[in-house]
């Protein structure tokens, strides 16, 4: 599945409190999104990034926030096409930072794995 969107300002958690920047499309609620974590691949101007997208409903419609591997710059009002490879996990609750920062690593490499093994 492929999502467009424009990219807001989040929080800015993922960058600040974990070292993984990420860009903030807020979609329109669509049922065939599935909550979880994806190996993606994310498109701006023409270039692509392997990515880690992480999607969750929220109330004004679907949260997907998206790492670009390998990326360094602004991402801010650009318009980007997340390509919605391989789900890698699901969302589960955490009880602390500590918890959400490891479920993270591991989710990093668990998308890195997928783009080591397949053509995509």
């Amino acid at each position: 599945m492929t999502v467009i969107g424009t990219v807001i300002k989040g929080a800015g958690k993922g960058r600040d409190l974990y070292g993984v920047p990420t860009a903030n499309v807020l979609l329109t609620s669509n049922d065939e999104l599935v909550d979880g974590v994806f190996a993606a691949k994310t498109t701006l101007e023409q270039r692509s990034w392997p990515s880690v997208a992480c999607l969750r409903r929220i109330e004004d419609g679907v949260l997907c926030e998206v790492h670009l591997l390998g990326f360094d710059g602004d991402l801010y009002e650009k318009e980007i096409v997340i390509e919605l490879l391989e789900q890698v996990s699901p969302l589960i609750p955490f009880e602390s930072s500590e918890q959400m920062f490891v479920k993270i690593l591991g989710d990093l490499e668990r998308v890195k794995y997928v783009f080591r093994h397949n053509s995509t």
